[in-house]
């Protein structure tokens, strides 16, 4: 009996298949379960995730490179002119995807038992394989290119300032309003209106807020103070913020 052999076609459409779900969807799909890396959760971290701090940049940063691969992906032929700039912005791709899935590998193993979750924390490397597909497609397409070195690093940098740029402006309005709180109750009411329109912001944007609570225990008028303008913010309680600070 004969071996059934795979078409061309087949193949490509398998290998295709597997650049949309693990390049685009399963990303999107890590943002919205995340419980370890940008946000927290009851099952890992409570109080915020690793990268809570910087999670506007990756937020910003995987909304471009999803969307530059999507349409890589749908209008290769038409983006060749281009594939120079995209073989930089696939590089750092590569290169964040891999660095982070090998980061979360200690946690996804201790994940797969908490009903599989941690199955989530290997998208990043399968991501990676798909940006190195695709990163080894366009190097080939920009091959004829013009000044193509020069693209390249300029899609390189764009894919990182581009990011840097709206975290920066961010983390300014965010800790300029924090800042106002604790040295200026007076002009706390516009503070804390600003803080309320930081839709992005989680529990890390107001660490601040509960370390001063949490070293002004001797001071229950300032205790008091943080706590009504933190529970005005957020509608929690402060005191369940501070719990890591005395253990």
């Amino acid at each position: 009996m004969s071996a059934a052999v795979t078409s061309p076609s087949t193949s490509n459409m398998r290998q295709s298949s597997f650049h949309f779900v693990f390049g685009v969807l399963a990303p999107i799909v890590c943002l919205v379960l995340d419980p370890i890396v940008f946000k927290g959760s009851a099952s890992f971290l409570s109080s915020g995730g690793l990268l809570a701090p910087v999670k506007i940049f990756y937020y910003v940063a995987i909304g471009l490179v999803v969307t530059i691969l999507t349409g890589w992906l749908f209008f290769r032929s038409r983006l060749i002119p281009h594939a120079a700039y995209i073989v930089g912005v696939f590089t750092i791709a590569l290169f964040v995807s891999a660095i982070l899935g090998i980061a979360l590998l200690p946690f996804s193993v201790l994940g797969i038992g908490m009903s599989g979750i941690g199955l989530l924390g290997f998208t990043p490397l399968l991501t990676a394989i798909v940006y190195y597909r695709q990163r080894k497609r366009a190097l080939a397409d920009a091959s004829t290119l013009p000044h193509r070195r020069l693209s390249m690093f300029l899609g390189a940098v764009a894919i990182i300032v581009i990011p840097l740029v709206v975290q920066s402006a961010t983390s300014s309005y965010v800790n300029s309003a924090v800042n106002t709180i604790l040295t200026n109750p007076e002009s706390s009411p516009a503070a804390v209106s600003q803080l309320k329109a930081a839709f992005w912001c989680g529990d890390e944007c107001y660490f601040n807020l509960a370390w001063d609570y949490y070293k002004a225990y001797k001071n229950p008028e300032r205790q008091q103070y943080l706590a009504a303008v933190y529970h005005d913010i957020t509608g929690g309680d402060i005191r369940t913020k501070i719990t890591n600070f005395s253990d």
